[in-house]
Formats: C-alpha cells, sequence, structure tokens
C-alpha cells in the first residue's frame, strides 16, 4: 500500500474507550506465515487523523490507544 492508496481507502468507524474514530484504515496481514505465533497480529486499526489507535493479537488479546501524550 502506498500513502496515495490512502486518498482511495474506504474507513470504518472504531468506538474506544478514548474516543470514537471515524477515519480509521483496517490492515490485514498479507501473509498468516506466523499465525501459530502468540505475538501474531491480526489486525492492525490506523487513524488517518491519529496514528496507531489498535491491535489485535491471536486468541482476543490486544493493545488499545487509552491515552495521548501532551507536552
Amino acid at each position: 500500500m502506498e500513502l496515495k492508496d490512502l486518498d482511495t481507502i474506504n474507513f470504518v468507524s472504531l468506538a474506544t474507550k478514548l474516543k470514537t474514530y471515524h477515519d480509521i484504515v483496517l490492515l490485514n496481514p498479507e501473509s498468516n506465515e506466523y499465525s501459530d505465533r502468540s505475538d501474531f497480529i491480526t489486525k492492525v486499526y490506523w487513524s488517518k487523523s491519529e496514528g496507531l489507535i489498535r491491535y489485535d493479537k491471536n486468541e482476543g488479546v490486544y493493545w488499545e490507544l487509552t491515552k495521548k501524550y501532551s507536552p
């Protein structure tokens, strides 16, 4: 995927504990070669305006942005 492809992608919404995002690009792995590993990432939720919001791993484990750093 190239940066210019973001202009043609269909965005989805994602509600998190922090807020609801309406500009999420859902990214899936191109290969499942390492899908048997416990640290295999099955989905990445990328906000066009905010960056990485969440990723899902095997067995229902996930990481989600809960707080933003403010300098």
